[in-house]
């Protein structure tokens, strides 16, 4: 067994206490450093060598699917690149589908609320981590499962943890209407949480429509007002609508189910709970509003536009409650989780991979977002039996070798650093280590612990020489392989201000000679 060593970790945390909802424009100290960026400018241009593929793909999928009609687009670098729409948007009419063509998106609304809630937390009007039942009183009447449960939150409801039930005690398969406020709140003593809160993932169309009335009464506005003035119209998403009466007759694309497929005659009516599926858009919009997910990174010192922080964007990304881990036959393995409304996973082929899927009668869409590559994927059918996965993920496997994530340069800091560590580890010199190391690091990590290292090492793997950048997060911090004559040794290196090293470890891979192209590696570490 190869042996588990760092050289330990030093952090400093000043602590502050700013109102838990205001956000308010800061001054920061920001040190120059630029941002990650794509090595290959034609990346576009070569991504054009798998179109005629994902054609074949595509259609291949509408004829085996028996898909009426869908819309597909690929979104790189913030423009539609690629649109492959295809089949009819209605089986009598026969009017082929383009990207105008109107698709109701269903639960893909829910990355709409998440946007709105965000915009008035950044406002200061609302914490995540407010109780719903501040806003909305009435929820208080809801029965908890434990007596040390706590009242679910705002960012709960998010996350889909909040412990409600998929649906309240309401229709939303009504023809003639949709649920009134009255009626997503009656009836709410009868509800007993499944789980206490933030225990457990467990889908909630009620907790996300739950979420619209929030907005209502934090706002003071009515939920589709606000976000059709605060995020559909900053994005010129004006093809985007609430209900199918207002879709030009022309282009809506008509809801299918069934096999063979037949058109559904009812569709849903969400009424209040519209913030948890309510929108109909097309492929051009939908291209824009994932051209301004995509906008969020890499984090830059460049002004941002409305209609919401990048940093907020980011926050909304990022997983924050674990769901699953997957291990495929293919010895692939995939982390899944949820963020702000947004799914989210990470796996052997992708660092980061941020998606909502939407469904409802008779339509089927999903969104899938490569945050670290800057492109997305976008498919809007309207047969609610599609089987999204048979597309998406044949279309990722396709695109994937032309789109590599983003890297920072090895800053010239982080270069010298490295050059020192391995000088240290060929021959220990007390100077050598006084000038690496910071004063905190060397109180930490004494040069006797050093030595020690050192020789456990060497006896695994000899000589080491060759250095090569793994991964750079920052001018000041980054991942190093460096080869030796027995398999690698894997260092991450954070400096100081001053160029020192502030936090440092190693990790020995003994059996390989280099670091593994996969994302997917055991790693030891004390």
């Amino acid at each position: 067994m190869p042996p588990r060593a760092s050289l330990g970790l030093l952090a400093l945390v000043a602590c502050a206490g700013p109102s838990p909802h205001a956000r308010p424009a800061t001054e920061l100290a920001v040190a120059p450093s630029p941002p990650a960026a794509f090595g290959d400018p034609a990346r576009v241009a070569k991504l054009a060598a798998a179109f005629p593929e994902l054609d074949r793909l595509l259609d291949a999928q509408r004829a085996a699917q028996q898909i009426p009609g869908f819309a597909f687009g690929l979104v790189v670098d913030g423009a539609l690149v690629y649109q492959h729409s295809t089949g009819v948007l209605d089986l009598e009419t026969k009017v082929p589908v383009d990207a105008d063509t109107v698709f109701r998106i269903g639960s893909i609304t829910k990355t709409f609320t998440s946007l709105a809630i965000l915009q008035l937390r950044d406002g200061g009007v609302l914490g995540l981590d407010d109780s719903l039942a501040r806003w909305l009183p009435e929820l208080a009447a809801i029965k908890y499962p434990t007596r040390d449960s706590t009242p679910f939150t705002i960012r709960q409801a998010l996350m889909h943890t909040t412990g409600l039930p998929p649906v309240g005690n309401y229709s939303t398969t009504r023809s003639d209407r949709g649920p009134t406020e009255a009626d997503m709140l009656s009836g709410l003593g009868s509800i007993v949480l499944a789980t206490p809160p933030g225990a457990r993932y467990a889908y909630s169309n009620f907790a996300m429509g739950l979420l619209g009335l929030v907005i209502e009464r934090a706002s003071g506005e009515p939920y589709r007002q606000w976000v059709s003035r605060e995020i559909l119209a900053p994005l010129e998403m004006r093809a985007s609508y609430w209900d199918d009466s207002a879709v030009p007759p022309a282009r809506l694309a008509s809801p299918y189910a069934g096999s063979p497929p037949k058109r559904v005659a009812l569709r849903w009516k969400l009424g209040a709970a519209e913030s948890a599926g309510g929108m109909y858009t097309t492929l051009h919009d939908m291209a824009r509003y994932a051209a301004f997910q995509l906008s969020a990174d890499p984090p830059r010192d460049e002004p941002e536009p409305a209609p919401l922080r990048r940093s907020s964007l980011r926050e909304s990304h990022a997983t924050q409650h674990a769901v699953d881990l997957v291990v495929t036959a293919e010895n692939n393995a995939r982390a899944e989780g949820i963020g702000l409304a947004w799914w989210g996973y990470r796996s052997c082929d992708f660092e980061q991979v941020v998606w909502h899927p939407g469904g409802t009668e008779g339509y089927r869409a999903t969104i899938h977002l490569l945050p670290q590559r800057g492109a997305a994927l976008i498919l809007m059918t309207n047969y609610v039996d599609t089987d999204y996965t048979k597309i998406i993920e044949p279309a990722l496997a396709l695109v994937r070798p032309y789109l590599p994530p983003r890297t920072l340069p090895v800053a010239a800091g982080l270069t010298r650093a490295m050059a020192g560590l391995v000088e240290l580890y060929a021959q220990f010199s007390e100077a050598k280590y006084h000038a690496l190391f910071s004063q905190q690091m060397r109180d930490a990590v004494p040069a006797a612990a050093i030595v020690e290292l050192q020789a456990s090492l060497t006896k695994v793997h000899g000589a080491c020489t060759t250095v090569s950048p793994i991964a750079v997060d920052s001018p000041v911090s980054a991942r190093f392989a460096v080869g030796c004559e027995r398999g690698h040794l894997e260092y991450t290196v954070t400096l100081g201000e001053d160029g020192q090293i502030v936090a440092a470890g190693v990790t020995s891979h003994e059996g390989a000679t280099a670091a593994p192209a996969s994302s997917c590696v055991a790693r030891t570490t004390m």
